[in-house]
């Protein structure tokens, strides 16, 4: 049923919401998104007189990661996700960052726990305290108690601690 859907979106047959993200005119079924995204069905029910829906504060590749998820219950892989090849982590945790806040922007709570897991496996010292914030900005309370207990351990915390000036100067 899942790889139906996929293709489904894929072709963009039969389509009748079209959103707009950045610049990109995505196309999307109703019925799916009514069915899958309450949250993001009530952003098309909202945008009555216009031909399209306005996605803002957005990356349409996050969005179409978003879809992909409401249209097959499954994330793709991140390095299909990346606009830009890469092969460094901070990259890919970076999109994954951004995958969780449309997740809970959505509420699709099963994106967001598939999301924290990918941060929690990926944890470490460099990314720990950035970590530990998004997941209190977003109220992700698991990914939250993760952080906090790797941080603890006595092995991470003197790693983290050389992480702690820079993360402050990021985080203002």
């Amino acid at each position: 049923m899942a790889w139906h859907l996929e293709q489904l979106l894929a072709s963009k047959e039969g389509w009748d919401v079209k959103f707009l993200v950045e610049d990109s005119e995505i196309h999307a079924h109703g019925l799916v998104i009514a069915t899958r995204s309450p949250a993001l069905h009530e952003l098309v029910e909202s945008a009555t007189g216009t031909d399209h829906v306005r996605v803002d504060e957005m990356k349409s590749s996050i969005f179409k990661v978003l879809l992909h998820f409401i249209y097959t219950d499954e994330l793709p892989r991140i390095d299909d996700v990346l606009v830009v090849p890469s092969n460094a982590r901070h990259s890919s945790m970076a999109v994954v960052e951004e995958m969780l806040a449309a997740a809970c922007r959505f509420r699709l709570e099963r994106m967001r726990r598939l999301c924290e897991n990918l941060l929690a496996e990926n944890m470490a010292a460099g990314n720990a305290l950035a970590t530990l914030d998004l997941a209190g900005h977003h109220g992700c309370t698991e990914l939250e108690a993760y952080c906090i207990d790797y941080i603890a351990q006595p092995h991470v915390v003197k790693d983290v601690m050389k992480t702690l000036s820079s993360f402050c100067r990021v985080s203002r």
